[in-house]
């Protein structure tokens, strides 16, 4: 009877312990993994957690616990800016503002450049020339004063500067960089003026000095023609205040300088002729800072300098006393140099006024009156490569954004 009964107790005690350490049934069906195999268990990575099971940080991975869903709360006057509804300068505060304001896509708050992919500007342009050399072209030696004066030229082009601005071309996290580019068209300019020399001799200032006898109308002309082209990236720093440029940029410049002396007794007429040509292409470098910027208005200065390969040409010729015919060219470094100011106001969604003032100054050219002070008939040399030229510009027009 002590047999039988310890032999039930046994059995009664296996089927107990087989029922309370039962694998525990997984979470999710798909999850069931054998208990018998436990390399299948040790390779899976992350393991199932189940009910009944102490959790242990090495062989399960913690459940990723997703934010709520929730719309960004940015701080007034913060908006986001809304292409469709709402314009664009009614959603940007301030620059100096944005920086604590960190919560908000900083990609959507710097004004002008940011949230548009494209910005188209004409301006309606005129540029005014100074600086000509050559000083006196055609004199009378025998009266202080009585010639005719390279400076008097008054060389206007009137004409139109084209810019297109592609933003983020090259997508970065912080920094925006976008590529312009520029053409400014200029319309041929000529300029006249006028004079009686009369003494006994009239006076072309070459060298060595040519003198025809007899007093003589002058007449003369100077007809110049200029347009440049350039191509630049340009970096925006993160707080869109400071921005540097690299490119290349084309400049051409030509000059025709014409005279005609009359004899006022019926004589004969003689005709002097300078014509020059620059063809500069070569790299830049520059910098733009946001002087002043506000929703609905900002003030740029803009600089930029040059060092661009110059082909130029120089001929002249004169068929009256001592004729001579002659003609140079050269190649060399040309150096250019650029500051402008630029104010753009917004007056609606995507349009802005745009007014600017700029300078250009061109160092080492061939330019038309210069060519008369410098040449040398007797050896046909001496033409003059080495001028210096400024340009004065002032431009009005519209900017548009898309």
């Amino acid at each position: 009877m002590r047999f039988t009964d310890l032999t039930i107790a046994a059995l009664l005690l296996t089927l107990a312990g087989s029922v309370v350490g039962a694998p525990p049934v997984p979470i999710f069906e798909e999850d069931k993994i054998a208990a018998s195999d436990e390399d299948l268990r040790a390779a899976l990575k992350p393991r199932p957690v189940f009910v009944d099971e102490p959790f242990f940080q090495d062989d399960c991975q913690s459940a990723v616990v997703l934010d709520p869903i929730m719309t960004s709360q940015c701080p007034p006057g913060m908006a986001h800016v809304d292409d469709c509804e709402t314009p664009w300068w009614q959603s940007l505060a301030p620059m100096f503002d944005r920086n604590q304001y960190g919560d908000c896509d900083p990609n959507a708050w710097l004004w002008p450049d940011r949230g548009r992919a494209w910005t188209a500007r004409t301006l309606a342009t005129r540029w005014s020339r100074s600086g000509i050399d050559g000083g006196t072209l055609f004199q009378n030696p025998g009266v202080a004063g009585q010639g005719l004066s390279a400076s008097n030229f008054d060389i206007n082009h009137d004409g139109v500067d084209a810019q297109l601005i592609l933003h983020d071309f090259w997508p970065s996290e912080v920094t925006e960089y976008d590529l312009e580019l520029r053409l400014v068209y200029l319309l041929q300019s000529q300029a006249n003026q006028a004079a009686l020399l009369a003494g006994p001799n009239t006076q072309l200032n070459t060298f060595p000095t040519i003198t025809q006898v007899g007093d003589f109308n002058v007449a003369s002309t100077l007809t110049s023609d200029f347009y440049t082209g350039e191509i630049n990236v340009r970096h925006e720093k993160e707080n869109g205040w400071w921005t540097t440029l690299w490119g290349a940029r084309y400049v051409s410049l030509n000059d025709d300088l014409s005279a005609t002396f009359v004899d006022p007794g019926g004589g004969a007429s003689f005709n002097y002729q300078a014509h020059t040509s620059n063809r500069m292409w070569g790299p830049q470098v520059g910098a733009n800072m946001a002087f002043w910027r506000s929703q609905r208005f900002c003030l740029d200065v803009t600089g930029k300098v040059g060092a661009l390969w110059n082909q130029s040409v120089a001929i002249t010729t004169y068929d009256g006393t001592n004729a001579f015919s002659t003609g140079e060219s050269q190649a060399h470094a040309s150096f250019m140099g650029e500051i402008g100011i630029m104010g753009r106001y917004a007056f609606a969604k995507r349009w802005s006024l745009v007014m600017s003032a700029e300078s250009l100054m061109l160092y080492r050219v061939a330019e038309g009156p210069a060519q008369l002070s410098h040449t040398n008939p007797g050896t046909n040399t001496g033409h003059e490569f080495g001028s210096s030229l400024i340009y004065n510009a002032g431009a009005i027009g519209l900017e548009y954004r898309y």
